[in-house]
């Protein structure tokens, strides 16, 4: 829960700003420390709770007028304006996946008495976007987002605007905040050198792949400062994959981000496991050997899931051209991911015995199957030659899993969950 002011530049920022710009200080290229968004008030913060491991929050549903204080002085009125449900419906599963990483758990609750937090949408001229504030007494705080900015849109960066401001009511600082000694890059907000939002959410300056939830470092920072979750990746910064996605796609990519960088996707079908599923003609970098591809992502988490779909191959009984394919793209895959996690080569176990009938061997069951599953550093591809069900007819496809795929299905489970309780 921060104490200070701090506003968001997703349009503009307004005068007040927690930062104290520093000629003096000494910034770091690192962007695996722990240190340089752990804010200067996160021991106050970690006093208020006392040991508690639940806080309560609540969306402002009423036109209620608020005054809001920074540390005992008055700063300004506000009139609520109230959240449409989408926008509260988004809210809520960044808060779910969150609490999936972070000992500290965030729950709604019913009132704003029981709140300790309480999330005020405001509409109001001038450059205000965000800020974090307390009331009168000091015991509750105030996340105020300006809706007429679109605080929650589900589409672009407006979503960034919530998870910079919860961020700050965590404990989170600015990258370029040197006020308590340090800062990531540089120690001011826009320049050449400044952190942007693909580095942490806690950023001014904008990129062109927004991650749409708290970044790696973020959410490092914030274990380092709540404890870590159950079950949770830990480490997660020392062990971060090499590796961008297939055909030019980086993992967390949006789909307005990957359709601008040369892709053509459209929207196939709304909600598979919680990621909308995309048909791509083509995607970033030419593969000629593709029909088409499907592309598995969700606003908050971006690109997350991507299938090649091979072209038929034809006049291929004995399955030669077939074989020959597959074995090329398996060693592409070896050079990219290592040795296979696992593989099954084998045909003619169970009926189709003749040289001309691989492909009616593989689309029967047991009796034969080409497939490679390929991992390193929490990705996955798997490789399979599959058949039309037509004799010397067949395709490749590869599967590819981002290595926060788990994640987003685990965070859309534990969403799905919460409603399913709430509506008991």
């Amino acid at each position: 829960m921060k104490k200070k002011i701090s506003t968001l530049g997703l349009v503009t920022i307004m005068s007040i700003s927690s930062a104290s710009i520093s000629a003096q200080s000494s910034c770091t290229n690192d962007e695996k420390s722990l240190e340089v968004l752990r804010s200067s008030w996160v021991d106050e913060d970690l006093a208020f709770l006392d040991g508690r491991k639940e806080i309560g929050y609540v969306f402002e549903q009423n036109v209620l007028n608020y005054r809001i204080y920074q540390e005992g002085a008055f700063l300004a009125a506000v009139r609520s304006d109230p959240f449409y449900q989408e926008e509260i419906d988004t809210a809520n599963q960044l808060v779910s996946q969150l609490n999936t990483y972070i000992d500290l758990k965030l729950k709604e609750v019913p009132t704003r008495r029981e709140a300790d937090l309480v999330i005020i949408g405001v509409c109001e001229d001038g450059n205000t976007t965000g800020m974090v504030a307390d009331n009168e007494f000091g015991d509750q705080y105030y996340l105020l987002l300006n809706g007429c900015n679109g605080v929650l849109d589900v589409e672009g960066q407006p979503v960034l605007l919530f998870l910079h401001e919860l961020g700050h009511a965590l404990g989170l600082e600015h990258p370029f905040d040197d006020s308590d000694g340090d800062c990531l890059h540089a120690n001011e907000p826009w320049g050449a050198k400044s952190t942007d939002d693909s580095v942490t959410v806690m950023a001014y300056k904008s990129s062109e792949r927004p991650s749409g939830f708290f970044t790696d470092l973020d959410l490092a920072t914030l274990q380092s400062i709540h404890g870590i979750a159950k079950g949770a990746p830990r480490n997660f910064l020392a062990n971060e994959p090499d590796l961008t996605g297939p055909f030019g796609v980086d993992w967390g990519m949006s789909i307005s981000s990957l359709n601008a960088a040369g892709a053509d996707c459209t929207l196939n079908e709304r909600d598979v496991d919680g990621l909308d599923r995309y048909e791509c003609s083509k995607l970033i970098k030419p593969f000629s050997n593709a029909d088409f591809f499907l592309v598995y992502a969700n606003p908050t988490q971006g690109v997350q899931r991507i299938s090649m779909l091979g072209e038929t191959i034809t006049d291929d009984p004995s399955g030669i051209r077939g074989l020959e394919r597959y074995s090329n793209y398996k060693n592409a895959l070896t050079k990219r991911y290592g040795e296979p996690a696992d593989t099954s080569e084998y045909q003619g176990e169970d009926l189709y015995l003749a040289t001309d009938e691989f492909y009616e061997c593989l689309d029967h069951s047991g009796c034969g199957s080409y497939v490679s599953i390929f991992q390193k550093g929490g990705a996955l591809a798997m490789l399979e030659i599959n058949s039309t069900g037509k004799k010397g007819q067949g395709w490749l496809s590869i599967l590819y899993q981002g290595p926060q795929f788990q994640d987003a299905l685990d965070a859309h489970e534990a969403s799905q969950a919460a409603q399913e309780l709430d509506s008991l």
